[in-house]
């Protein structure tokens, strides 16, 4: 039995099928703001603040990751807001000196014990 390909000899078939898939296995998230994208491109900037909300700047910053991702739409996936800054760890230096000594002294202390 031979096993038949679609698209052979169709240029660019499987180009356009990964595609495809890509855009099946998007967000809606991630559609919708190319879909606005789009409609920033074709109706202009004041239109498309008035329909959907959206400042310049998050269109500017969509367009941007867009571009550096190579057009892939999964790309505006929204990501979760994390800190820009976290806290560092403010432990007392003598403390950790201490603890450190009482390891290399006893390996098999636990940390109730140690406490």
């Amino acid at each position: 039995m031979q096993v038949q390909r679609i698209g052979y000899g169709i240029k660019g078939y499987y180009r356009l099928a990964s595609l495809g898939q890509k855009w099946e296995m998007t967000p809606k998230d991630a559609q919708e703001r190319l879909r606005i994208l789009k409609f920033w491109e074709r109706h202009g900037l004041s239109a498309t603040q008035e329909a959907f909300g959206v400042s310049r700047r998050t269109l500017y910053r969509w367009k941007a990751v867009l571009k550096a991702a190579g057009d892939n739409p999964a790309a505006l996936i929204p990501k979760p807001p994390i800190a820009k800054r976290k806290r560092g760890k403010n432990r007392d230096p003598r403390l950790v000196k201490r603890i450190r000594e009482l390891r290399t002294l006893y390996p098999n202390l636990g940390k109730e014990r140690l406490h």
